[in-house]
């Protein structure tokens, strides 16, 4: 299209853009790979994730070997591979969820048992936060995502190993959420506060939030604990997977990091929650494992 001059100046600067945007991201890496197999294994092409790890081993250079034939290969191959992430994601966010009811019903059982419109209509909002939490996510991820192509691609097992580190965490974390909501306020408050500072960190209320009730009475310090614990799930799960998406995402891609930096910044963010880099390149291999392109070759016959 660019070569017939059917396009405006604006497309022809996008595509430019996105192509040196990929040659900078994506590069040096197939260089490597071409030169390696030249090297060490002559006449063995590598065409799927099982022959990239076999001849690369299975941490950050037969998962890059992989991502590099994948997204070299493009169309059907990418898709495949984020249906893939997709499915393995469903299934850590059902289980987010399952837990996430679990919640739910308690602040249910407690709001039952509070007369004040007013606290008892706070507490309703809290448990519709709760509830719809796995939604609101699911929302993010498909927004950072919807671009497509190789960045999608990589947003997608971004944010799958996001659910990944978060899932067994999340079953702990509403497990003494579920201890501490013991329907004696003051114990709870004291509680909720200990989990949220574990959890959360850093202030996680949003812009407009209505605020939880400063009052004295036992059903204002019932409500001031519910929104604690439930700002404390809101913030540890979706804070992995919105960090992924920010640092190990578009971060990531602008700054042309490769398939090398990427993986080693997804590891940073997963070191505590997690694993390192062992963790990550295991869960991409997961994800991928099926995934054949077309043959990597030392030679100059390799598609481009």
């Amino acid at each position: 299209m660019l070569l017939e001059g059917a396009s405006t100046d604006y497309i022809a600067e996008v595509v430019l853009n996105e192509h040196l945007l990929f040659e900078g991201f994506w590069g040096d890496t197939l260089d490597k790979i071409k030169g390696a197999i030249s090297s060490k294994l002559k006449d063995n092409p590598i065409s799927s994730t099982v022959e990239a790890a076999k001849a690369f081993g299975d941490g950050i250079s037969g998962v890059s070997t992989a991502l590099t034939g994948i997204v070299r290969d493009g169309g059907n191959v990418i898709d495949t591979v984020v249906s893939g992430a997709q499915n393995l994601m469903s299934k850590g966010l059902s289980a987010i969820q399952k837990n996430t009811n679990d919640l739910v019903k308690r602040i249910d059982e407690l709001s039952k048992k509070i007369s004040n419109n007013n606290v008892k209509s706070f507490v309703g909002k809290v448990m519709s936060k709760a509830k719809g939490l796995v939604d609101f996510i699911v929302q993010k991820v498909k927004e950072a995502t919807s671009a497509g192509g190789w960045k999608g691609l990589l947003a997608t097992l971004g944010a799958y190993l996001a659910v990944k580190a978060v899932r067994p965490k999340t079953g702990g974390l509403i497990s003494k959420i579920l201890q501490v909501l013991s329907g004696k306020p003051k114990e709870m408050l004291k509680g909720a506060q200990a989990i949220y500072e574990e959890f959360a960190g850093d202030d996680d209320e949003e812009e407009g939030e209505e605020a939880p009730p400063e009052g004295e009475s036992d059903e204002d310090i019932t409500a001031r604990a519910i929104s604690k614990v439930v700002g404390a799930v809101k913030a540890f799960v979706w804070g992995i997977v919105k960090k992924v998406l920010t640092e190990a995402g578009t971060a990531a891609v602008a700054q042309m990091a490769g398939p090398a930096g990427w993986i080693k910044q997804l590891a940073d963010i997963f070191q505590k929650v997690a694993g390192g880099v062992a963790w990550v390149c295991e869960g991409i291999m997961e994800a991928i494992s099926r995934a054949k392109f077309k043959p990597i070759t030392g030679g100059s016959s390799a598609a481009s």
